[in-house]
């Protein structure tokens, strides 16, 4: 009974933090967003303006404001 307690609670934790991670180029953060903030591995949430952040992948060039 214990292992199948301790393969449905890993099973569970894992499911559980995949699904909350926020693809590429997807919406991250910004003034008034209440969504999930952790993109996928390779990707950082990267501030575009104040009211919007997104995932972009971790080498791409930061936006600058001309």
């Amino acid at each position: 009974m214990l292992k199948l307690l301790t393969a449905l609670l890993a099973f569970t934790v894992t499911g559980t933090i995949a699904a909350k991670l926020v693809g590429p180029f997807a919406q991250c953060g910004g003034i008034g967003y209440d969504g999930d903030t952790t993109c996928y591995p390779g990707y950082a949430c990267t501030e575009l303006n104040d009211w919007y952040s997104e995932c972009q992948p971790v080498d791409a060039p930061i936006p600058t404001n001309p």
